[in-house]
């Protein structure tokens, strides 16, 4: 992850704080056409790097709306 991702990552949640963890990761695998073979979005690979950035104090997500 380039210094410039991170900065689009951090400039999402200051522009849209009520946006889900949900939306935030679908909107950062557009952003970045971030897919998989069958063309899918990439959002659980996505969540997880939010969440390692926030674990090392890069970012700080939204809090958690559901739980499964």
């Amino acid at each position: 992850m380039s210094g410039s991702d991170l900065e689009s990552v951090r400039s999402l949640l200051n522009h849209h704080p009520g946006w889900s963890r949900w939306r935030l990761s679908r909107v950062i695998c557009e952003q970045w056409d971030w897919r998989n073979r069958a063309g899918a979005l990439k959002d659980m690979a996505a969540r997880s790097l939010l969440l390692k950035l926030q674990a090392r104090g890069l970012i700080m997500l939204p809090t958690k709306r559901r739980t499964t």
